[in-house]
């Protein structure tokens, strides 16, 4: 599969270097994405230091920068997610990500998953919540290896 490249993305992080709820949302989505459906369909690839994932059903194209690469699939993403729309990479939210990912995974099964949209929000207020509060000092190393792991 040829999928095209482009200008890098911005990025920005939560201030303690850790992602955004935002960011840390959407690459969720995007390995979900990854191991359901554009992986096993062989519609993604790495080029330039990004991923790009096809989401063949809806005829989306998404990219994100990667911090590193992993043979097995399991690449660790920074910065926004991007969509290609009329030429031109957008950066898209967690938001409009979930959407997408609802309908690729609707048409792929056939069966919409009413929850789904719902199950994401709450995920996102989750995170947001969780970075807000911070580590307790005690576990301070282990949440930021959790966190580092997702």
């Amino acid at each position: 599969m040829t999928l095209p490249t482009g200008a890098a993305p911005r990025h920005a992080s939560a201030p303690s270097g850790l992602p955004t709820a935002d960011e840390a949302v959407a690459h969720t989505l995007l390995n979900c994405l990854l191991r359901e459906v554009s992986g096993p369909e062989h519609q993604s690839a790495v080029a330039d230091g990004r991923l790009l994932v096809r989401l063949p059903r809806c005829g989306v194209l998404l990219r994100v920068a990667l911090r590193r690469t992993s043979l097995l699939g399991a690449h660790r993403f920074t910065g926004p997610v991007t969509e290609l729309r009329e030429g031109a990479w957008t950066e898209i939210g967690w938001r409009r990500l979930a959407d997408r990912a609802h309908a690729e995974l609707s048409l792929r099964t056939g069966a919409p998953n009413e929850e789904f949209l719902e199950q994401v929000a709450a995920s996102h207020r989750g995170v947001r919540a969780a970075l807000a509060a911070g580590p307790r000092p005690a576990a301070a190393g282990r949440h930021r290896t959790y966190l580092a792991s997702e």
